[in-house]
């Protein structure tokens, strides 16, 4: 009861927030459902089929595409404005907490807490790019991360979508139980 009093809250304020041309309400949303619900990714998750899309490049339309195609089919909480950050994924799991699936395009550095708290069974792992390493430290410190997160799932039933292109992202993917390729 109480995450869906918060979830009203927070879609109030967005709207509130795009009422007064102070933005599209997105990150003021997650940002008040972390806040007030910090469990609230995990449960807004539970249950439901989570496809994480991160990379350098690409996430937005990677992430587009598949939603779309999963759109036919099942009703798909989706992170469509680009918000990638922690509070743009409560945002889009708030926003359609009854989904079937969710899509979420995640920033390089939110993936490894982005999989802790999903539980994704599908991570899509596009490449690692050094155009900003005044955010993300050095490449290989962030193929690191991805690695231990994707090692870490204890289900095994994680499978890692993963570009052969990028040596980070392969290494990144030889922790996965599942690994399927691409180029």
């Amino acid at each position: 009861m109480y995450l869906k009093v918060v979830l009203f809250k927070a879609k109030a304020l967005g709207w509130l927030s795009r009422a007064l041309g102070q933005g599209n309400g997105v990150m003021v949303a997650g940002r008040f459902i972390l806040r007030f619900a910090p469990s609230a990714v995990s449960k807004l998750a539970r249950g439901k089929r989570v496809v994480l899309v991160s990379g350098t490049n690409g996430k937005s339309t990677t992430a587009k595409l598949i939603a779309e195609v999963l759109g036919t089919k099942y009703s798909v909480a989706h992170n469509h404005t680009g918000a990638n950050m922690f509070a743009g994924v409560a945002a889009a799991l708030g926003a359609n907490p009854k989904a079937e699936v969710a899509v979420l395009e995640v920033d390089e550095l939110v993936l490894p807490w982005a999989i802790e708290k999903t539980k994704p069974e599908l991570v899509v792992l596009l490449n690692l790019g050094r155009d900003q390493l005044d955010r993300l430290s050095e490449v290989r410190i962030v193929s690191n991360k991805w690695r231990s997160a994707i090692s870490a799932d204890s289900s095994k039933n994680l499978s890692v979508l993963a570009s052969t292109d990028d040596p980070f992202v392969v290494y990144s993917a030889e922790g996965a139980a599942k690994k399927i390729w691409f180029s």
